[in-house]
């Protein structure tokens, strides 16, 4: 592991950071909770008719939350949150 964190590293290629996505489904109830962290989002797929076999169409269940988006720069304010900039990239906090 040493190693290949080594060879990762000369690289310069190394960005540090955590992805996950989750889906959990209630069958029995007929839900669906989705979440994700970092760059991971939640597609969900579905025939497009029982007709068109190996047609499918994508819906997200998930969007990113992006610092410069209107919407969420508009949600972190109203929480009381700040944003800046670090290495050219909008942050969360001050």
């Amino acid at each position: 592991m040493v190693e290949e964190d080594t060879a990762i590293r000369k690289t310069g290629m190394l960005q540090p950071g955590s992805t996950a996505a989750l889906a959990l489904v209630n069958v029995k109830e007929g839900f669906v909770v989705v979440g994700d962290l970092g760059d991971s989002h939640v597609v969900l797929a579905e025939r497009a008719s029982p007709e068109k076999k190996g047609v499918w169409r994508a819906k997200c269940l998930s969007f990113a939350q992006k610092p410069w988006s209107k919407e969420e720069r508009e949600r972190i304010h109203e929480a009381g949150g700040k944003l800046n900039r670090v290495y050219g990239e909008t942050r969360l906090g001050e």
